[in-house]
């Protein structure tokens, strides 16, 4: 196998993979905020083509990073796609 390369998976890998992320990203997205001010907040977007179902479409990827009040750059927000 090339260097770089990922091994193929089958369909219960993927989506034990996936539902490994989701419960990742929704502890993420449903932290706590409460410890911090961010007195800045910087946004970017991109579009980029998702799967959706059995299409492929573009969809908005927006990124928030706050700078907190001592600081330290953090990323205060999930910014969730348009349904």
């Amino acid at each position: 196998m090339p260097s770089g390369s990922i091994p193929a998976s089958g369909k219960s890998e993927v989506s034990r993979i996936c539902a490994d992320l989701d419960a990742e990203v929704e502890e993420f997205r449903t932290r706590t905020l409460s410890h911090t001010q961010f007195p800045y907040v910087f946004a970017d977007a991109t579009f980029c083509k998702v799967r959706i179902g059995a299409h492929v479409v573009s969809h908005a990827m927006v990124v928030a990073t706050g700078v907190s009040i001592d600081g330290t750059p953090r990323s205060p927000r999930h910014c969730r796609r348009r349904q």
